[in-house]
């Protein structure tokens, strides 16, 4: 598992922009075992389980 959180959440935002919600999820988590504040994997998964 790569440790840039960048990379993780440029991950994350495309897989749910492709509508790969599940998928999305596990790596905003990822994103958040890194960086447990991330706000902005905070949203993305509230996103993605609106959608999911």
């Amino acid at each position: 598992m790569p440790n840039d959180k960048r990379a993780l959440l440029f991950k994350a935002e495309t897989l749910l922009d492709m509508m790969k919600y599940k998928e999305a999820i596990e790596y905003f988590e990822k994103v958040l075992l890194l960086d447990p504040s991330n706000q902005q994997a905070k949203e993305g998964i509230s996103k993605a389980k609106k959608k999911y």
